[in-house]
């Protein structure tokens, strides 16, 4: 398997794994009902092994979801984000890798609101002048209740 077919593996598993914490489910109530044992499912979803598909399918499922779902909500966009902050925090002195992470962020079209928090975020720590406004608060008030 290729490197880049592993990793959208992984971020599947991830995502499922996100979505369980979500729902406040249990690794062993997704094993339960889908008769895979908990340890296989910890370990896709840390992307440590691969599973099938329509065994992803069977996660999926009994979480309320399908794959039209994952596919409309563009749930993987948000990977990108998420390994940006985690980057930015580790290297928050190194201000190449932060100018890196922000040019990744200009070459997309559109910046989510994550997106927009994020470079606020980062142009702030380069010293960069910028208008933290109403909106940037609230993002922190609402995130705080999940």
């Amino acid at each position: 398997m290729s490197k880049d077919v592993f990793a959208e593996v992984q971020r599947l598993g991830a995502m499922i794994r996100e979505l369980r914490e979500i729902r406040g489910m249990s690794a062993n109530d997704l094993a339960e009902a889908t008769g895979l044992s908990t340890s296989v499912i910890s370990k896709f979803e840390r992307g440590q092994t691969d599973i099938h598909l329509s065994t992803a399918i069977q996660l999926l499922r009994y979480m309320g979801l399908t794959l039209a779902d994952i596919g409309e909500a563009n749930v993987f966009d948000g990977f990108a984000i998420i390994d940006w902050a985690e980057k930015a925090y580790r290297f928050v002195d190194d201000q190449r890798v932060l100018k890196r992470i922000m040019v990744r962020l200009a070459q997309k079209e559109h910046l989510l609101r994550h997106e927009q928090v994020l470079e606020t975020i980062i142009m702030l720590r380069l010293g960069q002048p910028v208008r933290a406004d109403e909106e940037l608060f609230s993002y922190f008030r609402i995130s705080k209740r999940f």
